[in-house]
């Protein structure tokens, strides 16, 4: 119980909640939840995350003759300085595997 009044436990929890709000807004259209996934570094502007399954509509904007079946983010590495005039954000995704199956119907436009 004494841990959960620690301010320093209560100050990560928040930073951990904006974060995974803040990458839910941006890739929660492509992933399943990030909470729990991620690891930071505050005070770099670091957060990496690990094995973040793909949602089946991951790819539908791209209008491709396949569905989803099955994907995963290996790795997602972004870097976002606390000096914007000097360094720029960097977000790398590496090791994604996407398997896939052809749709029933598909319209050409």
């Amino acid at each position: 119980m004494a841990s959960l009044l620690n301010p320093v436990n209560q100050i990560t929890r928040l930073r951990d909640s904006l974060v995974s709000q803040l990458l839910d807004s941006v890739l929660g259209k492509y992933v399943k939840t990030l909470r729990d996934k991620f690891k930071m570094k505050l005070w770099s502007g670091e957060v990496e995350a690990y094995s973040i399954e793909l949602k089946k509509e991951a790819l539908d904007d791209l209008n491709l003759p396949v569905a989803v079946k099955h994907g995963i983010l290996g790795h997602l590495y972004l870097k976002v300085p606390w000096d914007y005039d000097r360094e720029s954000s960097h977000i790398v995704l590496s090791d994604i595997v996407v398997i896939v199956q052809p749709l029933s119907s598909f319209e050409v436009s």
